[in-house]
């Protein structure tokens, strides 16, 4: 049993339906997507929210990256035989 009787991985929900992950969180994560199953499982999956703004900056990073990668290799084998 853990603290104040309740077993040992159990949650228990106040009246607004609110309770704490602290006892069974396994990780530092602070967002989780919920999933409730026909059974009446919730499944709850930790998630890394990104801005769009962010998104786009990332991805103009990779297409970047691609690029640099593309001439360097060029740069280092010449153009390719044409076919």
């Amino acid at each position: 049993m853990g603290r104040k009787g309740i077993p040992q991985g159990e949650i228990v929900v106040d009246d607004r339906g609110r309770t704490s992950l602290a006892r069974v969180r396994a990780g530092a994560f602070s967002r989780y997507s919920a999933e409730e199953r026909e059974d009446g499982t919730i499944v709850l999956t930790p998630v890394i929210t990104v801005h769009p703004a962010d998104l786009a900056d990332l991805e103009a990073a990779r297409v970047t990256a691609k690029a640099l990668t593309a001439r360097r290799a060029k740069e280092h084998y010449g153009e390719p035989a044409a076919r």
